[in-house]
């Protein structure tokens, strides 16, 4: 994607217009004017650090369900309505200045794809089931941050399960690494976004280890990086040899991969457009697995200080 074919960020002044038109969407039904769209945006702000960017209060995805069963686009309107008001309030606290500069102008993208949304996207993308909605509010609520190639949680943790998931050996390795990490959290956890996947190549990762160095130099409690997916397992790289530079270059520098988990989701994924991984998963050679890579803080800055100094 080229994104100098985007549009900038919506001003105050053109959100507020906007916010006005989605308000009266909202309120021409009586279940959305009944909605409380700042009750939603408080229950995201107010869950104690949550495990996943996504995680909807149960109270308030029961009330926005009423609304939709009653009027479809007065619950479109409210989940508009909510990001909209969560960029107005990002542009109270003067937008992303406090971010480091790559950081910034890696929002800027964003919120000009949040302005794409906002003003041309379907109905069917302002839901609490549509991933990129979701991760668009949480950038807007700097729960998330954006960096390239991947987007950054910037308050995740790593489950202690990772002890018994993955045999005695990797309960001693993981043991062992912890020693390293010295704490389980806070951790920045990367997410994909289908939007930036223009970046998906080695060039475009490597960007994204330079941004999230420098995030973690303006966050200097943030332990490191975790990132939960099928193309961490090993066995990835042995098969499609195109993806191995997802693990090697960070394993090089310190990082290491632990087993989560087997389910259908990474099936499902893992075998998509590959014919390679379904021969071996046919043939029993090949199970996808979920694995956690994670690079703890002292490995990412060194590794980042080295890529400075080559230059």
């Amino acid at each position: 994607m080229k994104y100098s074919n985007l549009r900038p960020p919506l001003s105050r002044t053109e959100l507020l217009d906007l916010r006005e038109r989605t308000e009266a969407v909202k309120n021409s039904a009586a279940a959305g004017a009944a909605f409380d769209v700042g009750n939603l945006l408080r229950s995201f702000a107010e869950r104690e650090r949550p495990r996943f960017y996504g995680c909807v209060d149960p109270e308030q995805s029961g009330k926005l369900r009423a609304v939709a069963e009653a009027a479809p686009a007065a619950a479109a309107a409210c989940l508009k309505l909510a990001l909209i008001d969560q960029l107005a309030a990002l542009a109270e606290r003067e937008g992303v200045a406090g971010y480091p500069g790559p950081i910034q102008e890696q929002f800027e993208i964003h919120l000009a794809l949040m302005r794409r949304s906002l003003e041309s996207g379907p109905e069917s993308y302002f839901s609490l089931s549509n991933d990129l909605y979701l991760k668009d509010l949480a950038i807007a609520g700097e729960r998330m941050a954006p960096a390239g190639a991947q987007l950054l949680q910037t308050f995740a943790g790593i489950p202690r399960s990772l002890l018994w998931r993955g045999g005695a050996g990797q309960a001693l390795a993981f043991t062992a690494f912890l020693t390293k990490l010295r704490a389980l959290a806070p951790l920045f956890e990367m997410h994909s976004d289908a939007r930036r996947m223009a970046e998906f190549t080695p060039a475009g990762w490597q960007r994204f280890y330079v941004r999230a160095a420098e995030l973690l130099r303006a966050r200097p409690s943030i332990r490191g990086l975790v990132g939960a997916s099928w193309w961490h397992d090993p066995a990835v790289g042995r098969l499609s040899k195109h993806m191995a530079f997802l693990n090697e270059m960070p394993m090089r520098h310190g990082a290491r991969a632990f087993r989560y988990q087997a389910d259908d989701y990474a099936r499902e994924l893992a075998l998509l457009r590959s014919p390679e991984r379904q021969r071996a998963y046919d043939s029993g050679e090949y199970l996808p697995t979920v694995y956690l890579l994670i690079w703890t803080r002292e490995d990412v800055l060194r590794w980042a200080e080295a890529e400075d100094a080559a230059r």
